[in-house]
């Protein structure tokens, strides 16, 4: 997989790291340097794992860190106050996802009615069950590993139904 990325020139001369989650080794992270806005990575897209792309801790300027999923394919980065990535069928519909969760969540930050919350919580959990169910591959059951709190036993059912469950991580430290 290649990943092209762009960013703000205020991160030029900084490192950006493909971080793999859930238990990044410092043999497993992979690092470039930002230079004129650009960086780029190129990794074997076998795994089918995620990883986050984040930029140096020594960085002082706010920055969304950015999941993304290792498939074949050439991946497109903006890593900026909002992140976002497309280019291969995975990462889109991780983007997709992505971005209707913020827009519910701007739609929450600005709702005082506990009905219209409480309605937009139960279009967010519909979104991300929905999302889960459409992705039985390594990258839903990353999220619903990362989401599994918020799922009954019916939904559950339906996840293993799947198979998505098969790809579960386990997020707790390794020792």
């Amino acid at each position: 997989m290649v990943v092209e990325g762009t960013c703000p020139h205020t991160f030029d001369g900084m490192n950006i790291y493909m971080v793999p989650r859930p238990h990044p080794t410092e043999e497993t992270v992979i690092k470039a340097v930002v230079k004129d806005g650009r960086f780029a990575f190129k990794v074997p897209a076998d795994s089918g794992q995620m990883y986050h792309i984040s930029i140096s801790k020594e960085n002082r300027n706010y920055y969304q860190q950015l999941l993304v999923a290792l498939e074949p394919g050439n991946l497109k980065v903006h890593i900026d106050t909002i992140s976002y990535s497309g280019g291969t069928p995975l990462n889109d519909a991780l983007n997709r996802w992505k971005e209707n969760m913020a827009a519910i969540g701007d739609l929450l930050s600005v709702t005082e009615s506990e009905e219209i919350r409480d309605s937009l919580d139960k279009v967010a959990h519909d979104c991300t069950r929905d999302f889960i169910l459409a992705n039985p591959n390594f990258m839903g059951g990353f999220i619903l590993s990362s989401q599994k709190n918020a799922f009954d036993s019916a939904e559950f059912t339906l996840f293993k139904d799947t198979g998505v469950t098969r790809y579960m991580v386990d997020f707790r430290r390794k020792r």
